[in-house]
């Protein structure tokens, strides 16, 4: 695909959290198969993502309902 930019295991992990997250996995079990220590760090890193994403989510549906 053309793409151009360096992979790493822990970018492989993240984007496992997100999307556990995103697909109603409690918070609890994610953290247990991250392996964090606690449930803050789980929250730390990927709630705040999953938030961001509904904003953008939120933001690029409105604009789409506001032009019809």
């Amino acid at each position: 695909a053309g793409i151009k930019k360096d992979l790493h295991l822990h970018s492989l992990r993240g984007s496992c959290g997100t999307y556990l997250l995103d697909h109603g996995v409690s918070p609890e079990a994610v953290q247990h198969q991250l392996r964090h220590a606690t449930l803050n760090t789980t929250m730390k890193y990927y709630l705040a993502y999953t938030e961001a994403q509904k904003n953008r989510d939120q933001e690029i549906i409105n604009d789409v309902m506001n032009s019809i």
